[in-house]
């Protein structure tokens, strides 16, 4: 029974490693950028990876950075977190959605409304994601009192 459990514990980390690696490789987090972007989402990754268990070694491995610049992104995260950084949500909305870390309303979001409150540059590039994740629904009313 203890090989078993023990067969199973290794098969369910390379699981999670095969799936944090694909994480990192299709939203290219190894690119070395200081872009906020990539910054929110290497943090989000790494509080992710300590949480189920991995090393800063091993983290800093699978993103090509050193263990000590993993336990600062580590600290980051946490205060975006409590502070409820809405920028950081938004730059993690589809690691968490892709992780099933916990349930992402998947509604489709207002395109009008959003552009209509965006505060700047930054909400402008999160409506341009969704819009390239297809969370935008085009429908077109018509008001017959126009069309007359």
């Amino acid at each position: 029974m203890v090989g078993r459990s023990k067969t199973r514990t290794k098969q369910i980390i390379m699981q999670l490693k095969n799936k944090f690696t694909d994480l990192i490789e299709t939203n290219d987090l190894r690119k070395r950028s200081r872009k906020r972007k990539y910054v929110n989402q290497r943090g989000y990754l790494i509080k992710l990876m300590r949480q189920y268990g991995f090393s800063y070694i091993e983290i800093g491995e699978m993103l090509g950075l050193n263990h000590a610049t993993c336990i600062h992104a580590f600290n980051n995260a946490n205060l975006w977190e409590s502070i409820n950084d809405r920028h950081f949500y938004n730059d993690t909305e589809h690691l968490r959605a892709a992780m099933n870390n916990f349930k992402v309303n998947r509604t489709m979001h207002d395109l009008y409304l959003d552009v209509k409150t965006a505060g700047g540059l930054k909400d402008l590039e999160h409506i341009q994601e969704r819009i390239r994740r297809g969370e935008y629904e085009l429908t077109f009313q018509h008001d017959e009192q126009i069309l007359n």
